[in-house]
């Protein structure tokens, strides 16, 4: 494999308390996020086209983790989750590498399949208040 190209196990997520740098690793199984722009229409006559332009990027992060009863991680999710309480996460895609960083509120779904272990999944929105603002690093 090309030295280059990273494996998923080298991305890390960290999490914190709101307003803070999140510094805590998160032992999650996967994680993924999504960056894109949300577009504008600037159509007007004369134009046979359909044109728009950026006006937002709109971000997101997804993890799962198994639900372990002793993560003290875990449970402080899901009690920001039931508060509706933000949290911060930092993303690296490896060791040095690229990530996001800020404030973000979450959503919890659990899932307890008949064979396997029961997961707790994370998604996680941009925060709008007083904390840090998300930012795209290297």
């Amino acid at each position: 494999m090309p030295e280059g190209i990273k494996m998923g196990i080298a991305g890390k997520l960290y999490y914190g308390i709101a307003g803070a740098e999140g510094t805590t690793e998160v032992k999650c199984r996967d994680l993924s996020y999504t960056i894109g722009a949300t577009r504008g229409e600037v159509n007007s006559r004369g134009s046979i086209f359909e044109l728009s332009k950026v006006a937002m990027i709109k971000i997101g992060l997804e993890f799962e983790l198994n639900n372990d009863v002793d993560n003290v991680v875990l449970t402080a999710l899901k009690a920001a989750a039931i508060a509706g309480t933000p949290v911060a996460f930092r993303t690296k895609d490896y060791a040095s590498g690229w990530g996001i960083d800020g404030d973000f509120n979450i959503e919890m779904a659990k899932a307890e399949p008949l064979q396997g272990a029961q997961t707790v999944r994370i998604t996680a929105e941009p925060d709008a208040g007083d904390g840090t603002h998300i930012v795209w690093f290297h």
